[in-house]
């Protein structure tokens, strides 16, 4: 007879209020050896200032990677939102959760148990897991960054079980990583306060012409603007119409421009081939802290002009500094398995070797860089040698568990890798997106 713990909707916190999530040992034919079983079902939830308006089953895509690696993909009912798969043991596995129309949110769990348990079946059971829709109002969202939930073989359960304390540290929003997070969103909020307008902007050596050290700016859809243009191409061209420099929007929907002499007027412009899937949107362009500037709805490209005697825009526009979030794991890879660097402090370094930032990976070798140069070359390392990981190979992974570069640690057990400022691509597969 199979057992099955639940917890019943309504438990520990509002996050999960409506969710029970548990997993149960049990030997059964269907259950198999070699690993456990995940099974469960998702339910959407459309919540306005903590009061729950829709509740219903919808489909989903559930991107499973195993060991950094894209493994399987699985999608859910619209009857009921269920799914059922089967894991083998001795693995990592992130399982994510995505819809356009809702929040994507993930979990982490250890498969590596001890070999001689390979043939103890255990069953996950994912009941009521709250999907939230975008347009809900009064839900922390900038949690959902980060894993949701995490499991790991327990050797005096001998089974794999919650991390309770991050399950509650989580509903509570005080896992570290978010907390790093939200502690950097309010220093770039009081610098941006504490600045005066004047101070965004500097003379160059020409007279009075303004040098701006970055003009950084969103470009989003929809009314009000949530929706982030990613990965479209923004042309600043000057004013004679010629095309002057171009950069791809990240995850945010966010642009850079470096180093721009404010000697002439220029235009923004998205071609209308990158937005024809947004005719008839409104499309915004605002500051990087959330102001918006100026909008319109646009039959064909979209254009924004920036006049050197438009103080306003220009200040909101121009900024000292230019910094974003990433987020990654860190993996050794020994006999083609891979183990998290767990608990290792390790250094974010500019180009010039000089530390920007330094932080502890967590249990599955995440790290949360908060003050990321994106305008320049940059380097992670770790923060001392370890003798352990010497001649090791090491990986670093994205968000998504997707591996983007590798690297051979030395003698001395140091590793680094190094990104360039043209890396655009594959330094969006690792950023956290600001709101």
């Amino acid at each position: 007879m199979k057992l099955i713990i639940r917890i019943h909707r309504g438990f520990l916190y509002l996050f999960l209020g409506f969710t029970c999530l548990s997993f149960l040992s049990a030997r059964s034919q269907d259950a198999g050896s070699g690993g456990f079983d995940l099974n469960g079902n998702i339910v959407t939830k459309l919540v306005k200032n903590q009061v729950n308006l829709e509740s219903k089953p919808e489909t989903a895509t559930l991107t499973i990677y195993s060991d950094s690696v894209k493994f399987r993909v699985l999608t859910t009912t619209k009857k009921d939102g269920s799914f059922t798969t089967r894991l083998p043991y001795g693995h990592n596995y992130r399982v994510v959760f995505t819809n356009p129309s809702f929040v994507s949110m993930f979990l982490l769990i250890d498969g590596q148990v001890p070999k001689e348990k390979y043939d103890t079946p255990q069953k996950l059971e994912l009941s009521d897991i709250p999907f939230y829709d975008k347009k809900s109002v009064g839900i922390d969202t900038l949690k959902f960054r980060f894993a949701f939930d995490k499991y790991k073989y327990d050797p005096g359960k001998k089974k794999i079980i919650r991390n309770e304390d991050y399950f509650v540290q989580f509903g509570n929003g005080k896992t570290r990583e978010y907390l790093d997070y939200k502690a950097f969103l309010r220093d770039q909020k009081e610098k941006a306060k504490s600045q005066p307008d004047s101070a965004k902007t500097a003379k160059a050596n020409q007279g009075s012409v303004v040098r701006v050290n970055y003009l950084i700016g969103k470009i989003l859809a929809g009314n009000p603007p949530l929706v982030a243009l990613k990965n479209i191409k923004v042309t600043l061209t000057g004013d004679r119409g010629e095309p002057l420099t171009s950069c791809l929007t990240n995850n945010s929907g966010r642009f850079v421009f470096e180093n721009v002499l404010m000697d002439q007027s220029y235009t923004l412009q998205i071609n209308a081939e990158d937005i024809k899937s947004l005719a008839g949107q409104k499309i915004s362009l605002l500051s990087k802290n959330d102001k918006e500037i100026a909008s319109s709805t646009p039959g064909g490209a979209f254009s924004f002009h920036l006049l050197k005697s438009d103080k306003r825009s220009l200040d909101l526009l121009a900024s000292e500094d230019c910094n974003f979030i990433i987020s990654g794991s860190l993996l050794t890879l020994i006999n083609n398995v891979t183990h998290p660097i767990a608990n290792t402090k390790v250094h974010l370094k500019d180009e010039k070797g000089n530390i920007v930032e330094a932080m502890f990976t967590n249990d599955f070798g995440t790290f949360v860089f908060t003050r990321t140069p994106s305008c320049q070359n940059f380097q992670i390392e770790l923060a001392e040698n370890n003798p352990k990981l010497a001649g090791v190979k090491v990986i670093i992974a994205d968000r998504n568990g997707k591996e983007i570069s590798s690297t051979t640690c030395t003698g001395e057990g140091q590793f680094n890798f190094q990104f360039l400022k043209q890396d655009e691509l594959k330094l969006q597969t690792m950023e956290v997106e600001e709101t």
